[in-house]
């Protein structure tokens, strides 16, 4: 029990930046954020696995998920979908893959 506990504190070590300040800027930051949203809207609709983003590119839409995995975006964007602001949602998602990431390692 006290190893699991020790991943859960290591987990929420690495991310207390990113929790309290934000995501750090990236390449992908953008793209992160419009597409965590606009999946979390189709999620929040009943699709389970939107394929279309049809706000991207100025409303013309984008194929996104024909072409990228979309693992991390069904955590990011179910977190959106429950209610949780984009940021925050990203965050919390990365949090909860770090801690599986730690969890799994140990196992």
């Amino acid at each position: 029990m006290l190893r699991w506990l020790a991943i859960f504190v290591v987990a929420l070590t690495i991310m207390t930046p990113a929790l309290v300040w934000g995501p750090g800027a990236t390449d992908s930051g953008i793209y992160n954020f419009i597409w965590t949203r606009q999946f979390g809207e189709a999620m929040a609709s009943g699709q389970f696995y939107p394929r279309w983003l049809p706000d991207s590119f100025e409303g013309l839409g984008s194929p996104t998920f024909y072409f990228y995995p979309p693992f991390a975006f069904w955590v990011s964007g179910a977190l959106d979908a429950l209610g949780f602001p984009t940021l925050q949602a990203i965050n919390g998602a990365a949090a909860l893959l770090l801690l599986g990431s730690g969890a799994s390692m140990y196992a």
